[in-house]
């Protein structure tokens, strides 16, 4: 007999992994309320070009004692600078007067990540820039290291990773114990003039309208293996130029997907596969273009930056996994949402960083432009950074009716939800016979919901919440 065990383990209702029943009850996605006094950080040196793009990454440090924000810039000249933040309480931040980064070629994405392993005075801090292609060279990410965060240095011998695209982010896989990268490719799909329909993916490639039926790509197809493709389409003309060169039309859509990859010294990456793409219900323009990952209470989480391409605008939609590998996108509404129309953020929010627990809430911060993707203009477009807040556990409820769990193991003590409204709680035995029954009723991320499961120990038990009509259940717990 298979249980659960959920002493000191947190179980997050985000899906029906762990219910067996389900009676008039759904999942609820939830929205982060975004901060009034948003946004939050501004340009405040000229390097900074038309504001802060979004925070690359933030972390509390232990080491140090500090939270610590790396974020993108970019300016008129084509030019992406890379600054720096601290602050003590996660909320009033100090940005360094000159950029930390300003190599040549470099897109606006630096994967950054601080290696749990290492010591003070050691090289804990890691990055991967995606530099565009050159005549010489194709788009590549290069490796850096650095042990303040804010000084940094290449590999020795200067190793490339020929495979990501420019948005890439990287994480320390705790169940792993490897580093983790999600970045996006390019995915091209259409018909070929002698009626076979074709789908690849690409980092590098060209493409043009060679006639008024035909367009001819040529590129670097990455799965399985590298391989160069040179294809005609059938295409009667080019899509409008989405911000980031790419054209979707009825006949040939080019789209960013996200992919996967690992390694155990930030060089080498193996077991590289899509995990992430629109499916054939989705719109024809809808895209991920970037996939941020965090670990929260053993479950991967992200907010994926949903594009649709004509329009350019970008939201963040949640997703999660259980493995870091397959991920579910359970509702297309935005979790973070654009702003009104002329509003700082009305046209892209972009979620880069893991949430930060402050005084007992979920804060999260995001980067946004007034304009979409497909307009950016140096001379009037604008970005900022701003913040906004959730209940811990926050992320989805289940409401409504009535959920009766898989069988459990609590190992005793008491019976602890993150709730608000009333619920009435049965505990039932393998038999489905009632062993305790409680009611309870507030909003609360840690109530005692049963105050003593003490005499069930050891003892398989399944779990009865009956929502009713405006209950909220958003994860529960034994201790």
């Amino acid at each position: 007999m298979e249980l659960i065990d959920i002493y000191k383990k947190k179980q997050l209702m985000i899906d029906n992994h762990i219910i067996e029943m389900s009676g008039g009850a759904r999942h609820l996605v939830h929205q982060w309320e975004k901060d009034s006094g948003n946004p939050v950080l501004s340009k405040r040196h000229e390097w900074e070009g038309m504001g802060l793009i979004g925070p690359g990454i933030m972390e509390y440090d232990p080491i140090d004692k500090k939270y610590k924000m790396w974020y993108s810039t970019y300016n008129d000249m084509g030019k992406y600078n890379q600054g720096y933040a601290e602050s003590n309480d996660g909320l009033e931040w100090i940005t360094y007067p000159e950029p930390c980064i300003t190599e040549e070629n470099l897109t606006y994405t630096v994967a950054i990540v601080i290696d749990p392993r290492g010591k003070a005075g050691d090289y804990r801090f890691h990055l991967i820039g995606f530099f565009r292609r050159t005549p010489e060279l194709p788009g590549r990410g290069i490796p850096y290291r650095s042990r303040d965060g804010i000084t940094w240095e290449p590999y020795e011998g200067s190793p490339w990773w020929l495979g990501p695209g420019d948005s890439i982010k990287i994480i320390w896989d705790s169940k792993r114990e490897c580093f983790v990268s999600y970045y996006d490719v390019v995915r091209v799909a259409g018909k070929l003039t002698n009626g076979v329909n074709v789908k690849g993916y690409y980092v590098d490639y060209d493409f043009k309208q060679k006639d008024c039926d035909i367009l001819e790509f040529d590129g670097i197809d990455i799965f399985p293996e590298r391989h160069d493709t040179h294809y005609e389409f059938i295409s009667k003309k080019l899509g409008e130029n989405d911000g980031g060169g790419l054209s979707i039309t009825e006949d040939v859509q080019m789209i960013r997907v996200i992919c996967r990859a690992e390694s155990r010294d930030l060089v080498n990456w193996t077991d590289s596969r899509v995990i992430l793409e629109p499916d054939e219900y989705d719109y024809i323009d809808a895209q991920y273009a970037h996939l941020p990952v965090f670990e929260y209470e053993g479950i991967y989480m992200a907010y994926a930056d949903y594009m649709r391409s004509l329009s350019g605008k970008i939201e963040e939609v949640y997703a999660f996994s259980r493995d870091g590998v397959n991920f579910t996108v359970p509702d297309k509404k935005p979790a973070i949402a654009c702003g009104p129309e002329g509003s700082w953020d009305a046209g892209m929010v972009l979620v880069s960083s893991r949430p930060l627990e402050i005084n007992g809430r979920l804060c999260i911060y995001y980067g946004a432009f007034n304009s979409d993707h497909a307009h950016v203009d140096t001379a009037v477009s604008r970005s900022a950074i701003g913040r906004a807040w959730m209940r811990k556990d926050g992320f989805v409820s289940v409401t409504g009716g009535t959920v009766r769990t898989k069988l459990l193991s609590t190992n005793g003590g008491a019976l602890h939800i993150n709730a608000a409204g009333r619920i009435a709680i049965r505990i039932l035995d393998v038999s489905g016979n009632i062993l305790e029954a409680a009611s309870w009723e507030g909003d609360s991320t840690d109530a005692k919901a049963v105050q003593d499961i003490g005499k069930l120990l050891n003892k398989p038990v399944r779990i009865e919440f009956d929502l009713g009509e405006a209950g909220h259940l958003y994860s529960f717990w034994s201790e």
